[in-house]
């Protein structure tokens, strides 16, 4: 719809991607703070205890919004791409 409107394929990719990265962030915050509580409970039965550092979560997250990124944008350029006459021929 948007493209039949006038949108660029940036414009689209922006909007879109913005609005995954956004939900994935949000995730990420939620799984590393209730990772973080579940390994220092995890931990405290050990002997021999290793930190937990805020470098593998941040590590983690950082990865997990690049896979993201990567899927998101090259489906959404391949989709952004068809001729939007041929699309709405079928719906």
């Amino acid at each position: 719809i948007r493209k039949i409107s006038g949108a660029s394929i940036p414009e689209i990719l922006a909007l879109i991607t913005r609005k995954f990265m956004l939900w994935t962030a949000i995730s990420v915050i939620l799984a590393s703070a209730a990772g973080w509580w579940v390994m220092e409970r995890w931990l405290e039965g050990f002997t021999f205890r290793i930190p937990l550092g805020a470098s593998s979560f941040i590590l983690s997250g950082m990865l997990a919004l690049v896979v993201v990124l990567t899927i998101v944008c090259l489906i959404t350029f391949r989709i952004a791409l068809l001729n939007p006459a041929q699309t709405l021929k079928y719906e």
